[in-house]
Formats: C-alpha cells, structure tokens, sequence
C-alpha cells in the first residue's frame, strides 16, 4: 500500500522546517516572508511528492469548520428551476473559497437542530426564501452569521431579497401600455413577502393610470388551481383583456385553461407573470415575465457571508435587487381584442 505524501515530508525533501511548508501552500500570494526559489521548491516538491493538503488539518489551524450551512424548511431543498440559477452562482462562490456546503433542516426537532447547527461544524448560516424566526435566535445565540435570501425584507439581520413591489409596477405597466385598462391580477397567497408588494404594485400602477382597483380586480386565493380564477374572467362582460399571474407555475395553468376553454391568447387576453424560470420561454405562445436576478443573489449572499465571516462585527446590510421586464408571446396590443369585440356585436 502506498502511503500517502505528508506535510513532513515535502519539508524533509526541501530541508525546511514543516511550518515553512505550511504558510507557502496555503498562501498562494507574495504575503509571507520566504524568497521565490524556497517558494517555487516547496511548491514543485509537493506536487512531485503527490502531496494533497488536509481539508481537516487546514479548517482546525485557522478555527473554522470551512462550511457554510443551508437552513432549509420541508422534506427536500429548494433546489428546482425557480433556485437553480442561485445555487450555481452561490456554489461557485463558497467552493472558490475552498468551503463546501452542509444543507439543514430547519424544522428539525430544536434539540437535534441545535446539534447539527453548531459552530465547530459550519461557519455561518444561509436561508433561503423563509427561516423560522427561532433559528435566528438559536443562530445569534450560537454566534453564527446568518445571511437570508428572498426572505422577509424587515429581519434585523444580512439579507438579499428582490424588489417585488417594483417589478409588479414593471408588469402592470407593460399591460397599461399596451392598452389594457381592464386588469385582473391572480394572487395566490402563498404567505411570502412579496404576495403583499406585488399586490401593491399592482395597485399604485392603476391607480396612477387612474383605474379603479376596486371590485374583483385582485383575484386572491390560497390555493393554486387556475380554473376558478379563469371562469371568473370569463364571466366578465366584457372580458378583461389582460391577466397578471402571481407567478409563472399558475400562469402556465391559466394558458391550459384558457386554450381548453378556446381563448387564443395573446389575440383575445394578455398573460404576463413573474419569475422568468422554465418554462416560461417553451410553453406556447412563450410568456412575458419580471425577471429575478437570482444568480446575482447567489453571488451577493456567498460575498455576505465571508465577509461576516471575516468580520463578525460589521453592520448588517440589506441588499435589494431590481427585477427587469422580459417580453415575449404572451402580451400584445389590447386594440385588437376590442376591435373583433365590435366586429361581434355589429
């Protein structure tokens, strides 16, 4: 069996002392005091040698466990389409570092949470869209950072979340623009932040359009069948001729919907949505939708949470990131669907 290269070995090779060895293969730069022949010595010996650093050995010498927790609520991660592009970002950002991560269930019986979620086994805490306020507590009494992202925006600790409220106006603009007046809004009210600031988007950007919101404009429902919001449509006389779907998985229903029910759209409504994941650019016709900037998140919370790592003192901070408008098959002018209405009645 061959043994493994050890630290003590490329020191030996190089006739240098083991501490030598170990400041030079962990610091990469030009901080230390060894000149570039011992350097690049030490650096081709251990590579000759097969030596690979102990992820162990380094973690225990610099007090870290070199691991970043991810508090997650349910069975599984959230790790579909919708948070796929942050996991990527994120992922490159915590491995480019050298860390790896540990995913946690944050509703684990308190007594088990407390034994995994402890700071000799990660460094720092991530939550992703919601935490449980009893884990910040058990996190600051623990003396662990804890970034959260599209999470409530008023927690007193380092959060990301997007701009809902803005990216609500964005849609509900693109439909006023397109001529749309008659505007129904289907908000499921999933119990997230941003339920409570797209309603308010939608609502402002009426208004200073100077439409009613009052009435049956706002469809709000708990759960997340599609049939009930469409019939209601169309009952409506004259139909609304533009629908805003709280997010892209309800707004795929609505478009089954309303082509089973023979409603050609964008011809006779609008559809647009949020969230810009798959498959909002396959389904036909392809939606329009506010974009989530979530692998910029993923970027910005991975540099939050080394930074608090670094500097346990520094202040909280609260990044807010804007959401963009994307355009595509499922929104057109509203002058069409009024003129074939006419058509109709003559």
């Amino acid at each position: 069996m061959i043994s493994r290269a050890r630290l003590i070995d490329v020191a030996r090779e190089c006739g240098v002392s083991k501490a030598t060895v170990s400041r030079i293969l962990n610091d990469p730069g030009e901080r230390d005091p060894f000149n570039k022949v011992t350097r690049r010595r030490v650096v081709e010996t251990a590579r000759r040698l097969g030596y690979q650093p102990s992820h162990r050995a380094r973690a225990f010498a610099r007090g870290r466990s070199e691991a970043i927790g991810v508090l997650y609520g349910g069975a599984l991660p959230t790790v579909g389409h919708v948070y796929e592009s942050f996991f990527a970002s994120f992922v490159e950002e915590v491995h480019r570092r050298a860390c790896h991560l540990a995913f946690l269930p944050a509703r684990y019986a308190m007594e088990d949470w407390d034994r995994l979620v402890l700071p000799e086994r990660v460094d720092a805490l991530v939550a992703v869209e919601a935490v449980d306020p009893e884990c910040v507590v058990r996190a600051a009494r623990a003396g662990l950072p804890l970034v959260t992202c599209n999470a409530d925006p008023s927690a007193e600790h380092d959060s990301v979340v997007f701009d809902d409220y803005q990216g609500a106006c964005l849609a509900t603009q693109h439909l006023l623009d397109l001529g749309h007046r008659d505007i129904r809004f289907w908000l499921v009210d999933s119990g997230h932040y941003s339920v409570e600031q797209r309603c308010r988007g939608f609502a402002d950007t009426m208004a200073r359009a100077g439409v009613d919101v009052g009435g049956e404009r706002v469809f709000r429902t708990e759960n997340t069948q599609a049939l009930p919001f469409v019939e209601r449509c169309l009952a409506c006389r004259p139909r609304p001729t533009g629908l805003l779907v709280y997010n892209h998985y309800q707004a795929v229903e609505v478009l089954k919907v309303l082509h089973g029910r023979g409603v050609r759209v964008p011809r006779e409504m609008s559809v647009v949505t949020f969230n810009d994941a798959y498959p909002c650019e396959h389904v036909i016709p392809p939606l329009t939708t506010v974009h989530l900037p979530f692998d910029r998140m993923g970027r910005i919370a991975a540099e939050m949470v080394f930074r608090k790592i670094d500097d346990r003192d520094s202040r909280c901070e609260r990044v807010v990131l804007p959401e963009r408008l994307v355009v595509r098959e499922s929104s057109a002018a509203a002058s069409a669907v009024r003129s074939e209405e006419a058509s109709d009645e003559e």
